[in-house]
């Protein structure tokens, strides 16, 4: 059987909200995902994240 595996996404909400209309790139540099997994964005994007959960 398979564990657990928790993924948490950070945002620096603070930033985020100082900026009228925040564009993507200005949100992928105030939020970030990690996991307790070794998952890992090869370029550093939350979007291209990947963590092994099997």
């Amino acid at each position: 059987m398979g564990q657990k595996v928790t993924i948490t996404l950070t945002v620096e909400a603070a930033n985020l909200n100082a900026i009228a209309s925040p564009t993507q790139t200005d949100i992928e540099n105030n939020t970030s995902l990690t996991d307790d997994n070794s998952g890992s964005s090869l370029d550093g994007t939350n979007e291209n994240f990947i963590s092994e959960v099997f």
